[in-house]
């Protein structure tokens, strides 16, 4: 099996592919690479991670506070034009009982039709 790519040297292997083997060199490399950084990270201190952090996390949270304020204010407008829809729908409809045309605002007592 051969991979296309580079050796751990730079060179172009055999014919510009690299072998199995010299993939999986690649590879532990690049994981003791990883494990190196990994451990650097956790050998932080937390405290101080968090202390440089806070203004980012600030940030972020503005940010987010924002976007959610905004769907808000979008969504009470938009119930309050649902409502003026419906107000103006219901300040239109006429209804028809026994024949007659009922104005607006007059109480109308529905009839069972069993």
């Amino acid at each position: 099996m051969h991979f296309q790519g580079r050796t751990v040297d730079g060179s172009a292997g055999e014919g510009g592919r690299v072998s199995a083997s010299e993939a999986a060199v690649n590879d532990r490399h690049r994981f003791v690479s990883l494990r190196k950084e990994l451990t650097a990270e956790l050998a932080e201190n937390l405290d101080q991670v968090l202390t440089k952090s806070v203004s980012r996390f600030e940030k972020m949270l503005t940010i987010q506070y924002k976007n959610l304020e905004h769907k808000i204010m979008d969504q009470g407008h938009q119930m309050q034009e649902h409502n003026l829809k419906l107000d103006t729908l219901i300040n239109t409809i006429h209804i028809l009982e026994e024949g007659r045309i009922i104005a607006n605002g007059v109480p109308v007592k529905l009839k069972d039709p069993v």
